[in-house]
Parts: C-alpha cells; sequence; structure tokens
C-alpha cells in the first residue's frame, strides 16, 4: 500500500520531529474504536540513542502503558535486535535505521492490543526517515506518520 492510497474514511496523524525542536512529551488522539470512546495515550521523545536508555524505555513500556511511543533519534542498527528493546514481547516494533552513519532512526512501539499494519512508502524522500503504519481497530482507520528529518535536510522540503 502507497501513502497515496489511504484506505477509504482513514483519518492521519503526522508525528515530525526535526532535530531543532528540543525533546518533548506529546500525547494524541481520541479515537472511537468499534465498541466504544478511547484515549489513545503516546509518547514522543528524541532519544539520541535509546540503547543507552533502556531503563526509561522499559519503564515506558512495562510500567507507564503507552499504547504508543515513538522515538527519533534512535540511534539503533541492525546489530540491535527488537527483542533486546521489548523482551517481554507486548509491541509491536516498526524501525527505520539510519543506513549510513551514525545516529538518526525512527522507532515506534505499538501496544500489541492494537491492530496495526505496516505501511511501505516510496523511495522518493531517501533523507527523511519515516515509519508509517495503519491503526486498523479504530473507526475510522487511522493511518500514523512518524517523520524524522535530520539536520543536513533540504529546509525547503
Amino acid at each position: 500500500m502507497s501513502v497515496g492510497s489511504l484506505p477509504k474514511c482513514c483519518g492521519f496523524i503526522m508525528i515530525l520531529r526535526a532535530s531543532a525542536i528540543p525533546s518533548s512529551v506529546v500525547k494524541i488522539g481520541l479515537f472511537r474504536t468499534s465498541n466504544d470512546a478511547s484515549v489513545l495515550y503516546c509518547f514522543l521523545f528524541n532519544a539520541q540513542s535509546i540503547a543507552n536508555k533502556l531503563c526509561e524505555l522499559r519503564y515506558l513500556l512495562y510500567d507507564a502503558h503507552y499504547d504508543c511511543i515513538f522515538v527519533t533519534e534512535s540511534w539503533l542498527s541492525s546489530c540491535i535486535s527488537d527483542g533486546f528493546l521489548d523482551p517481554r514481547c507486548k509491541y509491536t516494533i516498526m524501525r527505520h535505521d539510519r543506513q549510513n552513519g551514525r545516529g538518526g532512526g525512527v522507532c515506534v512501539l505499538i501496544n500489541k492490543s492494537h491492530l496495526v499494519a505496516q505501511v511501505t512508502i516510496s523511495d522518493s524522500y531517501p533523507d527523511l526517515e519515516i515509519v508509517v503504519f495503519d491503526l486498523l481497530n479504530v473507526v475510522p482507520v487511522v493511518r500514523v506518520f512518524a517523520v524524522y528529518r535530520p539536520p543536513y535536510y533540504d529546509k525547503k522540503c
């Protein structure tokens, strides 16, 4: 599925982080599920290496009980497995690790109580680090974009 082919009756949320914006917490959304109204509790932060903040991450995962955690500047690579991030396997993990050099990257952790489908996007903007997914157990279906724009990226984009 491409970004241009949103499911019928689909809303969307875009989480954008540029390096110039300081780290912050964001809670988003009131969504209507098929059964009742519910709040989707989300947390966004700029980690500048999540691997050295595992205690904080595990607090967010297992004690704070967020539905979605968005991490920019995750600094992850293929050397770090998803099981290292979530050893209890309670979250669906979607990542866009930076391929060249150190730093960057986007990581999204979604509680497995939510039905999600990762969306593949075109390579039109290879310097942007993007994770896109559809949240399927809400009405209407919601498409979520987590985007990190590296500091060297063209500011006109």
